[in-house]
């Protein structure tokens, strides 16, 4: 008799501590501030159409939750930055902005237009460093009324990148195409 109330009590041990696991089995592994994706573009003066003779570089860094984009920005060796945008286009085509990153704190449609918003006092630094967010409501150009969906989907495809402009260079100073790999 020991034994079966010896096991009986063990059997409801367990099912107490399972219980809570149990219950919230299908929360496993959320987090809602977690980034479910995560993006990367190596921006440099020789990936440019054409390529451009310059040292100018950037790195730009890109996380996706809750249909919001976090991006961070540093560019390095650069002289006289005017702004910084996400285009639609190829490694070989120069395309479309569908994303304005800088200037910071431009309204959406300010990047629609045929001359993009250009920082009243261009930035020159051996490195300067940038950050913000956008959702879909930003998306300009053909992604305009386009969801958060497809533009992962063109990340994952390296149909879209990151251009730098300066003055010298208005065109873009320096190009590179977002994709899941940091090390590309």
């Amino acid at each position: 008799m020991v034994s079966l109330r010896s096991s009986l009590l063990a059997v409801l041990v367990v099912v107490a501590l399972a219980k809570p696991a149990l219950s919230h089995s299908d929360d496993f592994a959320t987090d809602d501030d977690a980034p479910l994706f995560e993006f990367f573009a190596k921006v440099t003066a020789a990936k440019s159409v054409p390529p451009i003779n310059r040292n100018t570089t950037a790195f730009f860094a890109a996380s996706v939750a809750n249909g919001t984009v976090t991006w961070e920005l540093e560019v390095f060796h650069v002289q006289n930055l005017t702004m910084a945008h996400i285009h639609l286009g190829n490694s070989v085509t120069n395309g479309p902005i569908i994303v304005g990153l800088l200037p910071l704190g431009e309204p959406v449609n300010a990047f629609d237009g045929s001359i993009p918003p250009m920082f009243k006092h261009p930035r020159t630094g051996l490195r300067l460093a940038f950050n913000g967010t956008f959702t879909a409501d930003d998306f300009v150009g053909p992604f305009a009324g386009l969801e958060m969906d497809d533009l992962i989907s063109s990340f994952y495809t390296e149909e879209v990148y990151v251009n730098i402009h300066t003055v010298r260079h208005p065109a873009g100073a320096a190009r590179g195409q977002v994709n899941a790999n940091p090390d590309v």
